[in-house]
Parts: structure tokens; C-alpha cells; sequence
């Protein structure tokens, strides 16, 4: 979440943290990483990983289900970490075209 969030600031100061690996996968070149959000190859890397990022979740939620977590535990949870996450890859997902393209 906070790679996906931050990465224009984390870029702008001169932080990439794309693996070299996903830059070869995506087809990311140097370029792209001062269009940033506007390239097409990052676009794709934001929205392979929020996608992955809402399936985590998914798994997560699923998982806490059969924890013994107390009521407040779930409440954290879900307030402090699922919510703030699912809008970061939601609003990835959106913004690339989710779920039509």
C-alpha cells in the first residue's frame, strides 16, 4: 500500500522502489519514472499490485475470521489497515479502468 502510495513523492525524491525485476517485466525504463503515474508501464505495475493488494486482503479478512482476535482487535484491524488499504488500491483500480480494462 504505502510503495503504491507514495511513489510520485518517492520518485520526486529521488527513490525508486521498483524492483529492477518489475521494471523488466513491465517494460518500465527510466523515462517512465519521471512521467510517473502518466506512463503506461507504471500504470500497469500500480494496477498489478493494487489487484494483488485487494486479493490479499480478501485472504486477510478470510484469516482473521478464524483467529481468536477480540472484537477491538477486529475493529483496528479493519479501521486501521483494511480500509486505509482497499482505498489506496481501489482508487488505483479506478483510476486504470478497473474492471473494464
Amino acid at each position: 500500500q504505502y510503495d503504491i502510495e507514495d511513489l510520485e513523492t518517492d520518485i520526486a525524491a529521488g527513490y525508486v522502489n521498483i524492483s529492477i525485476e518489475d521494471c523488466e517485466r513491465f517494460g518500465i525504463k527510466q523515462e517512465d519514472l519521471y512521467k510517473c503515474s502518466s506512463s503506461k508501464m507504471i500504470r500497469a505495475w500500480l494496477r498489478h499490485y493494487s489487484e494483488e493488494g485487494i486479493t490479499l486482503l480478501s485472504e486477510h479478512h478470510r484469516i482473521l475470521d478464524q483467529g481468536k482476535f477480540s472484537l477491538f482487535e477486529r475493529l483496528v484491524f479493519r479501521f486501521v489497515y483494511e480500509n486505509p488499504a482497499r482505498k489506496v488500491f481501489m482508487k488505483i483500480l479506478t483510476e486504470t479502468g478497473y474492471p473494464d480494462s
